[in-house]
């Protein structure tokens, strides 16, 4: 699972977690408010992210989409504080490059796309990001000569 390095990425980054609100996951514990997902009840600004495995025409590599949904509240409608998060995001993911991790030897990020979604109910921005991920499986890796 690619999940978990993910979310050490996104958690341990002071910038992106000073603009994310704080969850509390327990009496008097908090942790930013970064969910996978699905998102729970949080205060604003708060982001939930999705990896969905995507069919690619090599046996050993996978590729997925990180798909990241930013959400935060504003009365002005005021769309800057989320794409601050895009933007840190951006900069965090785009041309990442990633050795051993989850069982993969090498993983590599690039943005794909991003941009606000329109929300039904007022006052709630949403931004959704998305990144294409490519990871190679450690052993083919290992045993090829040609990588």
């Amino acid at each position: 699972m690619l999940a978990p390095t993910f979310y050490s990425i996104f958690s341990e980054d002071q910038e992106l977690t000073d603009l994310l609100a704080d969850y509390e996951i327990s009496e008097g514990v908090t942790v930013p408010a970064i969910f996978q997902d699905w998102g729970q009840r949080s205060n604003f600004p708060y982001m939930i992210f999705k990896l969905r495995s995507v069919p690619d025409n090599h046996w050993n590599k996978e590729k997925y989409y990180l798909e990241i949904d930013i959400f935060d509240y504003s009365e002005g409608g005021s769309t800057v504080k989320a794409k601050q998060i895009a933007r840190r995001l951006k900069i965090l993911l785009h041309r990442l490059r990633i050795n051993e991790a989850d069982g993969y030897s090498s993983i590599r990020v690039e943005h794909d796309t991003g941009d606000l979604v329109q929300e039904e109910e007022e006052n709630i921005i949403h931004y959704e990001t998305i990144f294409e991920v490519w990871a190679w499986d450690s052993q083919f890796v290992e045993e090829s000569e040609n990588v």
